[in-house]
């Protein structure tokens, strides 16, 4: 992918699912206010806010943002908020504090430009699962299933506020963009010289930060994400030896030998 592509596309979309990480910093938050009702207070962590029912108006930093049923608004990190009621009597939604990591260290938030606040699309459609969540998830403890609905939730949000990439080539950021272009052309010989060619680092710059910050170098990420691709196409019909020649690999038993050191059964079991 070229600079356009990544500024483009959404990271969910060209990174692998082990690259993120999502936590979630409390269990749900399920609230019913009333008239008298007003919040003015400062998180730690991202607080994502989905309204159910009524309507209500935030000040988030120096923004203001009416609420009604079907909105979303993300409140980042250290940035004071107020709310109150704007009409009716009520307001009926769900809040929940998390973080949202790629490779465990890097905010996902600080990488893409996105909207605060959204109005879901298709809001008929959608409801059921925030009503779900609602009534599955336990406001005293975290667990598994909890985490599970709310990257559904999450993914929604991400999708419809997207605008575009924060494309840099400082650190951490340049390290993304290696990753994904990896990812993109893991089959091809020259995918790590074609690195080199297109970002402005010596290989053991690249090497040494790359990581820093994945655990694994260069090579090892480029090995893992062909043998991925291997077990797809194993998986799709292909032969060992047509998966072998798709990857870049001129010799089949070899191909065969670092698949199972890595996997711990040969490409034949995956078929």
């Amino acid at each position: 992918m070229d600079t356009e592509d990544w500024k483009n596309n959404l990271p969910l979309d060209y990174m692998e699912k082990e690259n993120f990480s999502l936590q979630l910093a409390r269990s749900v938050i399920k609230f019913e206010h009333g008239t008298d009702w007003q919040v003015d207070k400062t998180n730690n962590v991202y607080d994502l806010i989905c309204c159910l029912e009524g309507h209500a108006e935030y000040e988030i930093g120096y923004e203001r943002f009416d609420m009604a049923p079907g909105d979303m608004v993300l409140i980042e990190p250290n940035v004071p908020f107020k709310g109150h009621i704007s009409k009716g009597e009520h307001f009926v939604g769900i809040a929940q504090h998390f973080q949202f990591w790629i490779f465990g260290v890097i905010d996902f938030f600080a990488y893409i430009q996105y909207q605060r606040k959204i109005s879901l699309k298709d809001w008929a459609s959608f409801k059921p699962i925030l009503e779900y969540y609602w009534s599955y998830a336990p406001v005293d403890s975290i667990i598994y299933g909890q985490n599970c609905a709310f990257h559904v939730i999450l993914t929604k949000f991400i999708r419809e506020s997207f605008i575009n990439t924060r494309f840099q080539k400082e650190t951490p950021y340049f390290i993304l963009e290696t990753a994904a272009h990896v990812g993109a052309r893991a089959q091809f010989a020259d995918t790590l010289d074609s690195i080199l060619e297109e970002i402005p680092y010596s290989r053991r710059y690249l090497d040494n930060e790359f990581k820093r910050f994945t655990g694994k170098t260069l090579k090892q990420f480029w090995l893992e994400r062909k043998l991925k691709k291997a077990e797809k196409l194993l998986t799709s019909g292909n032969s060992v030896k047509e998966t072998a020649y798709l990857l870049g690999f001129t010799d089949p038993l070899y191909f065969s030998r670092l698949f199972k050191n890595k996997r711990g059964y040969s490409p034949s079991e995956v078929r």
